[in-house]
Order: structure tokens, then C-alpha cells, then sequence
């Protein structure tokens, strides 16, 4: 029997394009001159694209995810004679797993909604 535990603090992804891209592709995309925080120290927003700032992708989503597994086997066999036996083999592999995704408001709103909150 075997027995383990996985906590993992997944990386932020995203398969999409503009608004669902994820940080590799946000920061391929998003614009350079643009600075990372605004004068009050929120994420700053391009006022021209899409995209989010890469940086409040990373830092703003938490994405973490717990599995547990077991996993084991066991076997009967019976001898009918000394030439014939018989065998039964018995398996399972158990797992539960957990994945909790937060994101902060300061990621899903924009600088000038969280300023009127």
C-alpha cells in the first residue's frame, strides 16, 4: 500500500488570447512602456488594449491544489492440487484532489472601479 500527499501551488496559466491570456502571453503582448503600477501603487491598466498586466496576473491569482492517493494491491491464491492453483488479484487507486483558484479585486476590476468602492 502506498500513500502520498501533493501540495502544489500551481502555476497561473491561460490558453486564450486578450483578456484570457496568460502572463507569458500577456507580457508578449502587452505594452512596454506601460508601467507596472500606477501612481497610487494599484496595477496599472493599458487604456488600449485588452490585456491585463502581466504582473497582476502572477501576483493577483492564487491557485493552489492538494491530492491525495493511495494506491495497493493484494492477491489470493488457492492451491486445488500441486499441479492447478488458483489466483485472484485485487487492485485500487484512490484519489481526491483539491484546487482552490482566488482572485483578487484589484485583478478582476479596473483601477478607476476600485477607486469608486
Amino acid at each position: 500500500m502506498n500513500n502520498s500527499v501533493i501540495e502544489d501551488k500551481n502555476a497561473v496559466d491561460g490558453n486564450g488570447i486578450n483578456e484570457q491570456a496568460g502572463p507569458i502571453n500577456a507580457a508578449l503582448l502587452y505594452d512596454p512602456t506601460e508601467p507596472v503600477y500606477n501612481s497610487s501603487g494599484n496595477f496599472s491598466e493599458s487604456a488600449f488594449l485588452t490585456i491585463n498586466n502581466p504582473v497582476s496576473i502572477i501576483e493577483g491569482v492564487s491557485s493552489k491544489s492538494r491530492t491525495n492517493r493511495s494506491m495497493g494491491n493484494a492477491y489470493i491464491e488457492y492451491r486445488l492440487t500441486d499441479e492447478l492453483s488458483a489466483k485472484v488479484n485485487f487492485g485500487a487507486d484512490l484519489q481526491q484532489v483539491r484546487r482552490d483558484i482566488y482572485n483578487m479585486i484589484i485583478r478582476i476590476m479596473s483601477v478607476d472601479l476600485l477607486n469608486i468602492i
